[in-house]
């Protein structure tokens, strides 16, 4: 049974990532640091502080035997290569594999924020994933800051329906909806759409870091 570590941020991100595990055979080690996200809303941008307590998180979890590790906060997305080259186990972005999927299709994508802090880091991997692909495509980003502050509230069904009701509002004129944090994930559950494809990153992180430790797996016994 492998061991995946889930290592973020707020407490918001988890229940979606375990939902998709759900019948894995994976042991979950829980790694969860929010003063980083309530100083990195407060300052406005990342700190050494907020860097030093995200790599000491990752540090632990490959301490204790991870696997493979899932960063589940979309705002360290754009330093996991960094994390790579550091730690022994495979680390996963939670919006890799789905920034991809969406960069190989490209076309008009409206990508969904709820926290401000997620939308250029969001914006800039999307848009390396679409050029990448070589498909022409439209970036147009919305952030939903209601939808945040009843998250803060632990009012999730508001949450929830704030972020489904822009989508249906919004879906005819895109070809993809990209939910960009994982902890969106859970207002797309059974949503149906007339014309854009939604994509959420949960499972797509899961499968990503089990193909990680595979690859890896192969490598040290060839």
């Amino acid at each position: 049974m492998k061991r995946i570590a889930l290592v973020g941020v707020t407490m918001n991100a988890i229940p979606p990532m375990m939902r998709a595990l759900e019948g894995k055979k994976v042991k979950v080690l829980h790694y969860l640091d929010s003063y980083i996200l309530e100083k990195n809303r407060r300052i406005g941008h990342m700190t050494d502080d907020c860097m030093r307590r995200m790599v000491n998180m990752v540090a632990h979890a490959c301490e204790d035997g991870a696997d493979g590790v899932i960063i589940t906060c979309t705002i360290f997305s754009k330093y996991v290569s960094y994390f790579k080259e550091m730690f022994s186990a495979p680390i996963v972005a939670a919006d890799q594999a789905m920034m991809e999927k969406a960069g190989k299709a490209g076309g008009r994508i409206a990508l969904l924020c709820t926290f401000d802090g997620t939308r250029e880091i969001s914006c800039q991997l999307l848009k390396l994933s679409c050029e990448l692909s070589g498909k022409p495509y439209e970036i147009v980003p919305f952030v939903l800051k209601d939808a945040y502050e009843e998250a803060q509230k632990s009012n999730l069904e508001e949450h929830n329906r704030i972020i489904r009701e822009k989508i249906l509002e919004i879906e005819e004129d895109y070809d993809q909806i990209v939910l960009a944090q994982m902890s969106m994930a859970d207002s797309a559950a059974g949503l149906k759409t007339h014309r854009a494809r939604v994509l959420t990153s949960p499972a797509a992180a899961y499968e990503t870091v089990m193909e990680e430790i595979k690859k890896r797996e192969t490598l040290h016994h060839s």
